[in-house]
């Protein structure tokens, strides 16, 4: 069995868009010539000097004579503008300015785990070039267009929403890639991994509605006039559709101008002072406002913008059914008072005054198009807005968010609920396209993935069928990374292990085992004549259960599907080539029923290869009953190598006891071994256990029972988990193969007669009133969390300090006039109720949107303006003004009372975006503690320069974090 890389060609057939749940084409037209792997710069990957990897399936690097990566954690840096590949052993492999590391094929199990500055652990599949530039590393990862779409669809539109939707934007994310690729085909790459083109976040198993959606749409793209369609999407078009020409000039207008009734559009409104101009929007003024001031004989240099008098929008032509003023804005025709200096060598038609300066009106004009959304210093989210004069002010409402052009997905998400499909859909944003469909041929091409040095490649040996054989040796034998001793040794085998044996050169075996891919000395392996496949495969429910362990034989990787039989739509997972797993049953003489993910799947007989080993099934579940257990390659804790760790609580199933003192579980989809006396067997079996279901909204992943172990994997609602058990707030379940836990109050229990539990906590209250610390020494932390590293302070018996809020075990208090968290437990709440205080203006001041004197200002308050004080952080005052959550000076506010500590949350925000994640900290590289959908509500607890400090409920908890003020408006 040679192994290859698999390159593809598109075969491309069309149809006319037609409303029905399936269409038919000829297959007779040829696309041009464009291969399916697309390259994508990294480009939240910058300024990288040395990073850590994880390489998990088959690899190789060309530079390096096709040299094989066995998987583990490397270390990539740059050391004289050079770069070094170093193992987590400490060999360090020095690979000049550039090299790639190189998929074997095209699979999902071949990946490489980075942390990604900007995004957090990403898994990208396929192919890894890295190089040097301007003394730092450089990521493109080349990759197949429908694994890089599984990286795109989550994060471009919400995995919470149902799957027609999530095709939808699959058809318009793959049409919109190809579109890129075709036009930078001779590029190094194609695309980056950002809202410049596509978010990218590699691929995340867990979003499993957005794969489904992929796979269901495979291949299929829109065209327009016999070429790849322009296929544009925003988040919500205000109602309206845009074309275009229209937003940016040009034709191919494969969408157009028409209402959108399904679009649930949110307002947002924006002010613009008459007098009260910015820098920014002065500037931009006086450069509109040149050739008019010139042609009245006065000099640009010297202009000042003195005020904005008026503000008449231009309104679009289309569409005819609505009135001009409910179109969307195509320019804005703008009169401004100026004052300027003659010019000496013109004749001016409004005479100076004796300074030779003069103040005068001119009518300048707005930018066009999308544009338009840029043209003041605010950015509107879109060009449909109404302009209002409020005497000193104006006032924009602009609807919707995005450019307009093409899909809508709030659009998308309404129309899915009325019951459209995703053609229906596509038909109106897109009703000039075709649907067209790619067939994926595959080519042989002249790269063979072998781990071989050029020198020995024409004499290595590639088994036609791969050969059971078993390692023959006193203790163990080295594996290399390639055919001879001068390769890096990766791992050790030891005595009895079995292995598969892929072909042989100069006295050397090319292997892999269920872990391990390499090479090995001839001699100290025995090979076994290869079996007939059996044919009788017990049932596993029959009494006498036991496994048998098989092996994927296609080349370009094995299927496994939810029911018996070949269909695009049953797919579930891949096994890649050569990889083991446990088959339960033989149903027929072409299926067989396996074990896959913690469920089961089926697999076509025709490639899998029967091997002779089987165990015995205790199938019962076991607790992990000590604080941390490690788990094992094999039933020897000398011998063995650690692959994996459990907390206590951690649910496991026991396939068999070794009779040394070990159990054979499963683990991560695979066999793993671990000590009798960490775990304690339950007599309850798998078929019996009650299962739960995850709450509306979803629930985060944590990897220990603990909140700071948060990882950035949400389950969807109402998703089944068996294997459960509760536990100080916390459920261990065994999901996607892995032990995970999950709060207690994300998940409902049904148990097993279809009664549920409840689990909801509904605690949580905001109380505003002050608490008494009831114990000697109380520590005060900056996080909900029982972590040493997060004490900030003491409070002592006695003590009285400000409740802003509590949940089931955490009051959040000010201290020191910042947020911070204690232990609800040893507080007694008092009685005492807050009066929050108004203030008289002494004078006029300035209003700020932080709590720094370097913050944008917001407005002014008028000497005699009332205005309540809310808090005091640092030098200002956090205050209430005409409804705006603000800051002040202290310099320019006198108090009388005592130093305001309260900071409650009365101001609350609605988020305008289909998702936006919640931060741990004021960055988008800080961890996601949370994700708010579109229109949902959030309490302001503090304001900072592009940042707000929120907190909200979820399931009965309280959620506190930070959101980007670019996606939030203030109720």
């Amino acid at each position: 069995m040679k192994l290859i890389k698999k390159v593809v060609t598109f075969i491309l057939v069309t149809a006319t868009l037609l409303v029905s749940t399936s269409f038919s084409v000829p297959k007779s037209s040829v696309f041009a010539s464009i291969d399916p792997f697309i390259s994508v710069r990294l480009s939240t990957m910058r300024n990288i000097s040395s990073i850590k990897i994880n390489v998990s399936g088959s690899y190789f690097i060309p530079e390096r004579d096709n040299a094989a990566i066995s998987r583990g954690q490397y270390t990539i840096s740059i050391s004289k503008n050079k770069i070094y590949l170093t193992s987590k052993s400490g060999t360090s492999y020095c690979l000049d300015k550039s090299f790639t590391l190189r998929a074997e094929g095209v699979s999902l199990n071949n990946y490489i785990s980075v942390s990604n500055p900007s995004y957090g652990t990403c898994k990208y599949t396929g192919d890894m070039k890295i190089s040097i530039e301007d003394k730092k590393l450089a990521f493109i990862n080349t990759l197949h267009i429908e694994h890089y779409l599984m990286g795109v669809v989550p994060y471009e539109m919400s995995e919470a929403q149902a799957v027609e939707s999530l095709k939808v934007q699959a058809i318009v994310a793959r049409t919109y890639a190809m579109r890129i690729m075709e036009a930078n085909r001779d590029n190094e790459y194609h695309v980056v991994d950002t809202t410049s083109n596509q978010v990218y976040k590699g691929y995340n198993s867990t979003r499993k509605k957005s794969i489904q959606a992929v796979k269901d749409t495979d291949g299929i793209i829109l065209m327009y006039n016999d070429k790849i369609a322009k296929t544009y999407y925003s988040e919500s078009n205000g109602g309206i559709t845009e074309s275009i020409s229209s937003a940016w000039g040009g034709g191919d207008n494969v969408s157009v101008i028409r209402e959108d009734p399904f679009d649930k559009h949110s307002s947002v409104v924006r002010r613009l002072s008459k007098t009260d101009i910015s820098d920014s929007d002065a500037a931009t003024f006086k450069s509109a406002a040149k050739k008019a001031v010139e042609a009245m004989g006065y000099l640009y240099d010297s202009v000042e913008i003195v005020s904005i008098n008026k503000i008449t929008p231009v309104f679009k032509s289309e569409p005819t059914s609505l009135s001009q003023s409910k179109r969307r804005t195509d320019k804005l025709i703008i009169t401004l008072t100026v004052k300027a200096k003659a010019d000496s060598s013109k004749k001016q038609t409004v005479s100076p005054n004796n300074d030779g300066y003069a103040t005068f009106s001119v009518d300048i004009s707005s930018t066009r198009g999308d544009s338009l959304r840029w043209f003041f210093s605010f950015s509107l989210p879109s060009a449909l807005f109404t302009v209002q004069d409020n005497g000193n002010e104006f006032v924009f409402t602009a609807y919707g968010n995005g450019h307009a052009v093409g899909l809508s997905q709030s659009g998308t998400y309404a129309r899915v609920k009325a019951g459209q499909n995703f053609m229906q859909i596509l038909e109106f944003y897109f009703p000039k396209a075709k649907l067209s469909k790619m067939e994926y041929t595959p080519i042989k091409d002249s790269i063979a993935a072998s781990g071989v040095s050029g020198d020995e490649m024409s004499q290595l040996s590639i088994f036609e069928i791969p050969y059971n054989a078993i390692i023959y040796t006193d203790s163990y034998i080295d594996v290399y990374s390639g055919a001879g001793i001068l390769y890096e040794r990766t791992e050790k085998l030891y005595n009895g292990t079995y292995i598969t044996v892929l072909g042989e050169s100069k006295g050397w075996y090319h292997i892999f085992t269920e872990d391990i891919r390499g090479y090995v000395k001839k001699d100290c392996v025995f090979m076994q004549d290869m079996q007939s496949p059996i044919t009788q495969v017990p049932d596993v429910n029959s009494g006498n259960t036991f496994y048998i362990i098989a092996t994927a034989t296609h080349e370009f990787g094995l299927n496994v599907r939810n029911t018996p039989e070949i269909n695009d739509i049953n797919k579930i997972g891949l096994l890649s080539c050569g990889e083991k797993f446990m088959v339960i049953d033989k149903i027929s003489d072409e299926w067989y029923s396996i074990y896959y993910g913690g469920t089961v799947g089926y697999v076509n007989a025709q490639y899998v290869e029967i091997s002779e080993e089987s165990y015995s099934i205790i199938n019962k579940y076991a607790t992990v009953s000590v604080s941390l257990a490690t788990i094992h390659s094999c039933a020897d804790n000398s011998a063995s190598a650690v692959i994996g760790k459990l907390y206590k609580g951690s649910i496991i199933t026991v396939i068999a006891s070794e009779n040394n003192g070990w159990y054979k579980i499963l683990h991560n989809n695979g066999i793993a071994y671990i000590s009798e006396k960490y775990v304690k067997l339950s007599d309850i079996t798998p078929s019996n256990e009650s299962f739960y279901t995850v709450n509306d909204g979803g629930a985060y992943i944590y990897s220990e029972p603990n909140t700071d172990a948060i990882r950035d994997t949400m389950i969807s609602g109402e998703e089944k988990i068996t294997g459960v058990v509760k536990q100080n707030g916390w459920v261990s379940v065994t999901y996607n193969g892995e032990n995970v836990f999950l709060r207690a109050c994300d998940v409902t229990v049904v148990i097993k007669d279809g009664s549920i539990e409840n689990n909801k906590h509904t605690e949580f209250k905001v109380i505003n009133r002050y608490g008494i610390v009831e114990c000697e020494v109380l520590n005060v932390r900056s996080s909900a969390s029982s972590n040493d590293n997060n004490i900030i302070g003491h409070l002592f018996s006695g003590d009285k300090v400000f409740i802003d809020s509590i949940s089931s075990q955490w009051c959040t208090i000010i201290y020191k006039n910042k947020v911070a968290y204690v232990d609800a437990s040893h507080i007694k709440f008092s009685e005492i109720k807050i009066d929050i205080p108004f203030v008289e203006a002494k004078k006029d001041i300035s209003t700020l949107l932080g709590a720094t004197s370097t913050s944008q200002h917001v407005s002014a308050i008028k000497k005699g303006d009332k205005y309540q004080l809310l808090g005091a952080l640092g030098g200002c005052y956090r205050i209430s003004f005409n409804n705006q959550l603000c800051y002040v000076s202290t310099q320019d506010t006198v108090v009388k009372n005592e130093t305001i500590t309260v900071i409650p949350s009365i101001s609350k925000v609605r988020i305008v975006v289909s998702a936006l994640n919640v931060r741990q900290g004021m960055s988008s590289d800080t961890q996601c503690v949370g994700v708010l959908q579109l229109g949902d509500i959030a309490s302001i607890t503090n304001v900072f320069n592009g940042w707000y400090e929120i907190s909200y409920e979820s399931n009965g908890n309280i959620i506190c974090g930070y959101i980007d003020t670019s996606y939030a408006v203030i109720e």
